[in-house]
């Protein structure tokens, strides 16, 4: 393997790492939204977050080294689907006529962007200030995630403690995370409710 190849092998571990960790980002902690629209100040406005029924169901992930989700150009369609279709930006509308991003979509759209910037050429007219802004804001939702799952460590083969840790240790760690499937859920009927067929 060359050292193209290897490059691009850690840039697609780390992707799907950043994947993993952005479907259990948002355990334990508060739905939120940032907000625009009439009286909106665009700022975070936690008194009326969007509020997700069973979200806070727990639901376990166990890693595992997927054919799915890769780096490749080909994967667009599977990237693509992990937004709602129908409403690729993930945006909710509140019945007093604010909108916002829901942070979970905003996590994949931002984990997309960076995806895309190591094998699509740029589309957007400055497409590293989005790709920035995106690894700012993965940053910043990681660390308020603050997860604490413990990912095993292993020896080095002759048996020195060494750095401790090998990209395919963490296939199998089991995740506690939220109900991802009841935020799809509840924005896809928002947005239904606000643009029906």
């Amino acid at each position: 393997m060359d050292a193209t190849q290897k490059s691009l092998l850690l840039v697609k571990r780390c992707v799907v790492g950043l994947g993993i960790l952005n479907a259990c980002l948002w355990a334990g902690s508060t739905s939120y939204l940032a907000f625009s629209g009439p009286g909106s100040s665009h700022s975070n406005d936690i008194t009326n977050a969007f509020h997700v029924p069973g979200v806070d169901q727990p639901v376990l992930l166990q890693t595992e080294n997927s054919v799915h989700y890769s780096m490749p150009q080909e994967f667009e369609p599977e990237w693509y689907q992990l937004q709602t279709p129908d409403n690729p930006d993930g945006i909710v509308h509140l019945p007093d006529g604010r909108r916002g991003m829901v942070g979970m979509l905003h996590s994949l759209h931002c984990l997309n962007r960076v995806r895309r910037s190591v094998v699509v050429p740029a589309t957007d007219p400055d497409p590293r200030a989005h790709v920035e802004h995106c690894f700012t804001y993965l940053r910043s939702v990681i660390l308020c995630a603050a997860d604490t799952t413990l990912e095993p460590l292993q020896d080095e083969p002759d048996g020195s403690v060494g750095s401790g840790w090998r990209m395919d240790q963490t296939v199998g760690v089991t995740y506690t995370c939220r109900n991802w499937s009841a935020v799809y859920d509840e924005v896809t009927k928002n947005h239904a409710a606000w643009y029906p067929s």
